[in-house]
């Protein structure tokens, strides 16, 4: 894309708005946009590709199952049916853990961590704390801050012990 035509204008902030006009033109027209299918199978953050192969593993042999009633297919449904679960016990185990590891280090991963499990990522139009109900956005964020500020002590809160020799 040739952009000196640019060097034309006098006015910096109608170079701007030709600059933009032209990029989101070539953006429009030769970037994919990106469709989202509404018929695939959502699931949660934790699970691994693995698990959802064998989600869909699992199902395959279940409609087979009971179209047919072969027993081959009823014990291989039985089978997956019992991996899964195992399987993801122990990646949600593994993403709980790493979870509370990085909120350690990084708080944000918290909220980040509540968002996920609320299907949101607003703070909540009311809450309820010590008999009172609060409903203004502030209000409840600084009702978050201090219970936090009171839950939680930093590393150079804690009292260092003095060693005598």
């Amino acid at each position: 894309m040739d952009w000196t035509f640019l060097l034309s204008y006098d006015n910096v902030d109608h170079a701007l708005d030709c600059f933009y006009k032209r990029l989101y033109s070539v953006l429009e027209s030769h970037v994919p946009k990106k469709h989202h299918n509404s018929g695939e199978l959502s699931f949660p953050i934790w699970f691994t590709h693995e698990i959802k192969q064998n989600i869909k593993t699992k199902s395959y042999y279940r409609k087979k199952w009971l179209a047919t009633k072969n027993q081959y297919y009823l014990h291989e449904f039985k089978r997956l049916r019992t991996l899964i679960k195992e399987q993801i016990s122990r990646a949600h185990s593994g993403y709980v853990d790493r979870m509370q590891n990085s909120i350690k280090s990084d708080v944000s991963m918290l909220w980040r961590y509540i968002d996920q499990k609320r299907g949101s990522s607003r703070i909540p139009g009311i809450l309820y704390h010590n008999d009172s109900v609060l409903d203004n956005p502030q209000d409840i964020v600084n009702s978050f801050a201090q219970l936090f500020s009171e839950t939680y002590i930093t590393d150079d809160a804690v009292p260092q012990t003095s060693h005598f020799t």
